[in-house]
């Protein structure tokens, strides 16, 4: 969810991270819209990203009031001041090496099982964004279970992009979505075993939401 984005002048550490419902990789192409026409060679890329985003734009109007987000840092969390008195807490992720894929055969996808080192931290998200978090700079709400604290859900990636691309047009920090490896990194949170993302003995409830 795109080459690694430029560090801003003012920014001693690297970008924050927005925390993403599902894990995805930097360089994953928007999905195909169903209701746009298919682009059948190269040329039409281009016109078919910006039907796209015109129809996102009817999907999600421009906020009636241009946006200001504040990023507000404290030690290893920080504060990301919304539109409506809405925050977002940031938790930094300090670099380091973890062991990626799974033992048993998921798909080719998962294996085989090897060691990835990130060799720079990012902030990232604390939880799932919640559908206030989503509302106060998206203004429309996609979700079909209802409720402020609830993670926002009904999401696609483009979505998701251009989310991020309001963050960064009313912020003076940078941000993006997380890499597939910096997503696992941050869930496992040092667990050793591959594709484990608790702790032995551990209560989904404690760390997640679920169904």
């Amino acid at each position: 969810f795109l080459p690694a984005p430029p560090e801003p002048a003012l920014q001693t550490s690297p970008p924050p991270v927005v925390a993403s419902t599902n894990p995805t990789t930097m360089d994953q192409e928007p999905a195909q819209n169903p209701l746009l026409p298919v682009a059948r060679s190269t040329s039409h890329i281009e016109d078919m990203r910006a039907l796209a985003e015109a129809y996102k734009r009817l999907t999600y109007p421009p906020p009636p009031h241009p946006l200001k987000i504040v990023w507000e840092r404290k030690e290893k969390e920080a504060l990301l001041h919304l539109p409506g008195g809405v925050t977002l807490a940031m938790v930094w992720i300090p670099p380091g090496s973890f062991i990626s894929g799974r033992e048993i055969d998921f798909g080719t996808d998962f294996l085989p099982v090897h060691p990835v080192k990130l060799t720079r931290g990012f902030w990232m998200g604390k939880c799932e964004l919640t559908q206030a978090q989503w509302t106060s700079v998206m203004t429309v709400n996609p979700s079909r279970f209802i409720g402020d604290t609830l993670p926002v859900d009904g999401v696609s990636w483009e979505d998701a992009m251009l989310f991020v691309r309001r963050l960064n047009r009313a912020s003076e920090v940078h941000f993006r979505l997380p890499t597939e490896a910096e997503w696992v990194y941050a869930a496992q949170a040092g667990i050793d075993t591959p594709g484990q993302l608790l702790p032995n003995g551990a209560k989904l409830n404690d760390y997640a939401w679920n169904a």
